[in-house]
């Protein structure tokens, strides 16, 4: 007799192990630049409350929505199959979401290796600046 909270319990159950697992995978290939999915974050239920943080979330998941809601209604529109235009909207919410998220986070990081690449720059800047002697001159 399965119960919901069972079932919730195997789940985490096994998120946990898959998470483990994905762990050591990233700690075998750590210069590899993995972006793995939101669910992540939500080993505790805290990450799972806080999604709205989470960066790019919103903004692919609102544009996810719009564009399947879009593809359902206009195949609908042309073929006037039901069951067909919501397979589609579906599949369309999942590609728009996924994509416009991994392109998302893929600039984010560009800017934060930028930022990084710069803040660097500008360390090596002023040290120069410190190291150089004081020039004396003579009036």
């Amino acid at each position: 007799n399965l119960t919901l909270s069972t079932l919730m319990l195997w789940s985490h159950q096994k998120k946990l192990k898959f998470l483990n697992r994905m762990d050591l995978k990233l700690k075998t290939c750590e210069s590899v630049c993995i972006h793995l999915p939101f669910f992540v974050s939500m080993q505790s239920p805290k990450g799972f409350r806080n999604v709205s943080k989470i960066p790019c979330f919103r903004s692919s998941l609102i544009y996810g929505i719009w564009g399947g809601a879009a593809v359902g209604v206009l195949w609908y529109m042309k073929t006037k199959v039901l069951l067909k235009a919501c397979n589609l909207a579906v599949y369309g919410f999942a590609t728009i979401s996924l994509v416009l998220w991994e392109v998302c986070r893929f600039k984010n990081a560009k800017k934060r290796l930028e930022l990084k690449r710069i803040a660097e720059t500008m360390n090596r800047m002023q040290k120069d600046k410190s190291n150089e002697e004081p020039k004396i001159t003579d009036t």
